[in-house]
């Protein structure tokens, strides 16, 4: 598998509440366009957030995203990937938007500017992750901007196992995606790409029991409500809604992801898992063991679960999901 996280915050309005943590640099709102803004990151080693793990095995990767600064932050970094171990890496931009990386000799700075400000560009970042070999490529809008070669390990830190992206003067971001080149696509450059988040519309096949309205009434918002609305269940059942949004036709569609917030209220064994119907056929993600406090899981299929291959644009846009509680 070669995609390891994304994030396109359509449906955010505060990040708190989602599989995000905030390090003292931002308050953890989003703006009205659903783009990410301040000092967030994702965790990546499957417990504290479940996202997706940047570990030895991902040593060259891609990260691209849609990215405008309107005040440039001047701090050393804009995103920085840390894995398990040893492998650190982190970019960031100068006042005049000059693209500058933190390596083990430090801060260094590329000629030329690849940006304006106020102004989306997407850009892509080609990263192999090692102190002898290490590479950097740098593309805005399609174009190779710059490529460094040189050692590119940093020292480690604590803050291992996420990815994280940071503001500090006006930064936003889109459409954040992060994949190696080993496994599905993508796992070579991509053209310029887009996260789709759609919320449930409507009851396809539902066991839980509704706090009130529809089941898929209780699941429709973002960012949830915690105990406000919530289906629920004492025993092992499984509920599948429906989605009205559309993807656009003609994409490439590199994956089709679950994300759902779940807690247990009892010193019991709860375990659930995602779930994704396919032409009537129900596909089931990994179980999670649930705890007292909400927690936002997320699992994607990078190929059509009932085929095989590649996702379609119909396929994609026909499918429904949902969750399902085992013990």
């Amino acid at each position: 598998m070669a995609l390891l996280d994304y994030e396109g915050f359509d449906r955010e309005t505060n990040l708190a509440l989602s599989n995000w943590w905030d390090f003292g640099i931002g308050s953890g709102s989003v703006s009205a366009d659903g783009t990410g803004v301040l000092g967030y990151g994702r965790y990546a080693d499957g417990t504290a957030g479940n996202g997706r793990n940047l570990a030895a095995n991902h040593q060259t990767f891609w990260f691209q995203a849609h990215l405008r600064i309107n005040t440039p932050h001047g701090g050393d970094w804009t995103y920085k990937f840390n894995d398990s171990g040893a492998q650190q890496f982190w970019v960031g931009f100068e006042a005049d938007l000059r693209v500058k990386y933190v390596l083990p000799s430090g801060v260094v700075t590329m000629a030329g500017p690849v940006m304006a400000l106020n102004a989306w560009y997407w850009i892509q970042i080609r990263i192999h992750i090692a102190n002898s070999g290490g590479s950097i490529q740098f593309w805005s809008n399609g174009v190779l901007q710059h490529t460094y070669t040189g050692d590119t390990q940093i020292t480690a830190n604590a803050w291992v196992n996420q990815w994280a992206l940071h503001n500090g003067g006006a930064t936003f971001h889109d459409n954040c995606m992060l994949y190696s080149e080993t496994g599905n696509a993508p796992n070579a450059r991509t053209g310029e790409c887009r996260v789709y988040s759609f919320l449930a519309t409507s009851d396809v096949s539902v066991a839980m029991t509704p706090s009130a309205g529809s089941n898929y009434q209780c699941v429709d918002e973002q960012p949830n409500d915690g105990d406000t609305t919530y289906v629920s269940t004492p025993v092992p059942a499984t509920d599948i809604y429906g989605y009205s949004g559309t993807i656009t036709p003609g994409s490439t569609v590199y994956a089709v992801g679950v994300e759902y917030v779940a807690r247990k209220d009892d010193g019991g064994t709860n375990i659930v898992n995602p779930v994704l119907q396919v032409g009537g056929v129900t596909y089931d993600g990994p179980t999670v063991g649930l705890t007292t406090s909400y927690q936002r899981q997320n699992h994607f299929w990078d190929l059509n679960p009932a085929t095989g291959l590649p996702w379609t644009v119909s396929a994609a846009n026909a499918v429904n999901a949902g969750i399902e509680r085992d013990t």
